[in-house]
């Protein structure tokens, strides 16, 4: 007599190590991506001004506008002194809350954020130190109210060089969190949210690699024997080895974790 492969919601979250649940599959001929990302909020950058205290060599080639024109591949450069300043006049007053500065080469080792509702008196939200180049700073802010210009205001450079930016993207409200990816998934499925228990299909076979491999082995050990259900890992010789080495831990009369279920 067969018995059910039917786990429970909770149950099944536990082994796959994923912070939202419940989840539900149903059969399909590919398996989906697991989560998407959610939408980002508009990049107030691209629609506001950009201005900087110097560029460098005066040449088109590395003009302020490239910190916001949306092409990663442009950048601004400053002349050759520590206290260059690149800024973005807003279209319109906004409430900053994130900024984010993609620095391509000649990263600035120290710099701070600021904000300004008249482009005359400055405030600074946030001070910044980094002693690692070429990378991203992701920056929240709380300016306390609309403001109409935002600067990048340089204290050191990180060599003989100016200062480099790709892109000087400023947001009004937080981004979004990517949605988890599932470590862990029935093939062939395809993956969605939903209500209730989660079910394999009969012909389901289930596949652990990586850091999944523990999961794996967990699911080895709790989805019932039947003939049309599988669970495969890539790292069978490595838990193979674990076993052996647990084997004097293991409860009597319990097989080894990862053995496949048939």
């Amino acid at each position: 007599m067969q018995r059910s492969s039917r786990l429970t919601a909770a149950a099944l979250a536990a082994v796959l190590i994923a912070p939202v649940v419940p989840i539900a599959a149903t059969a399909a001929a590919a398996a989906e991506p697991a989560a998407a990302t959610a939408a980002a909020p508009p990049n107030l950058a691209l629609t506001a001004t950009a201005t900087a205290s110097s560029t460098e060599l005066d040449d088109a080639r590395f003009v302020p506008a490239h910190v916001n024109d949306g092409d990663a591949s442009t950048r601004w450069s400053s002349k050759y002194q520590d206290d260059n300043w690149v800024q973005l006049a807003l279209a319109e007053p906004a409430d900053v809350e994130r900024v984010v500065i993609d620095w391509p080469n000649a990263c600035a080792r120290a710099f701070s954020i600021q904000t300004s509702v008249d482009g005359v008196t400055w405030t600074t939200q946030a001070e910044r130190t980094s002693a690692t180049c070429p990378r991203t700073d992701d920056i929240e802010i709380d300016a306390g109210g609309p403001v109409g210009f935002v600067r990048m205001q340089g204290a050191q450079r990180w060599s003989t060089w100016g200062y480099s930016i790709a892109e000087f993207a400023v947001y009004d409200q937080p981004l979004p969190e990517p949605e988890p990816q599932l470590p862990l998934v029935p093939q062939p499925v395809s993956v969605e949210r939903g209500e209730g228990d989660y079910v394999l299909p009969r012909d389901a076979e289930v596949r652990a690699t990586g850091e999944a491999a523990e999961a794996g082995e967990y699911l080895a050990d709790v989805i019932p024997s039947r003939p049309d259900t599988t669970c495969r890992s890539s790292t069978r010789a490595t838990r193979r080895s674990r076993s052996r080495s647990r084997r004097g831990r293991r409860p009597p009369g319990t097989r080894p974790r990862g053995t496949r279920s048939t």
